[in-house]
């Protein structure tokens, strides 16, 4: 699962965060809001908790490459799971390729401290970005995230295909999972 920010406005319904997450960034109030999304995820999953087993399951939360530079990013996640009692076997966070590799050490040392207590660690849109295996090593990951232009292409590209079973493949011999990103359209083969 993952959560997936939409601004209901009553004149214009759902507004899409591509719309009105780029202004919110230029704003000083930006990191209240990345603050309140993570208190408001983990409500949920706490509502979650405590109706279902969700042992097996995770729901992602993304974090920008602005919350990278909060240095009370880190000690807001923590507070907030302990408040509630949440296990954090059942939070990912994902960050952006890019933004890994643009806040490189911001990234290493949130990703190494957040390890350290059990969140699972994505890196979003894997194969769009500033791609640089020696850089994998360095972070505390524990899945790669297809993006969902590979997903697209299935079936249309076959390039694409091999580049997507490429960083499975890859995923796998450094112990990673991996989650396809967008699959939305599912196909019965009979």
């Amino acid at each position: 699962m993952e959560v997936l920010l939409r601004w209901l406005l009553p004149s214009k319904g759902l507004i899409p965060p591509s719309t009105f997450i780029p202004i919110a960034e230029k704003s000083s109030m930006f990191n209240q809001l990345g603050f309140w999304i993570v208190a408001e995820a983990f409500k949920q999953l706490k509502k979650w908790q405590d109706c279902f087993d969700l042992s097996e399951n995770y729901v992602s939360i993304n974090l920008s490459a602005i919350q990278l530079e909060s240095e009370k990013i880190n000690q807001h996640i923590l507070i907030s799971a302990e408040n509630l009692k949440i296990n954090p076997k059942n939070i990912g966070f994902e960050i952006t390729e890019s933004s890994i590799m643009t806040h490189l050490d911001l990234s290493k040392k949130l990703f190494k401290n957040l390890h350290q207590y059990g969140f699972k660690l994505l890196i979003d849109d894997f194969g769009t970005g500033f791609s640089s295996f020696a850089r994998l090593k360095e972070l505390d990951i524990t899945t790669l995230k297809i993006d969902k232009s590979f997903i697209d292409d299935i079936g249309k590209n076959k390039m694409g295909e091999r580049i997507i079973k490429s960083i499975i493949v890859l995923a796998k011999a450094l112990g990673l999972s991996t989650v396809a990103e967008g699959v939305e359209i599912g196909r019965a083969h009979v």
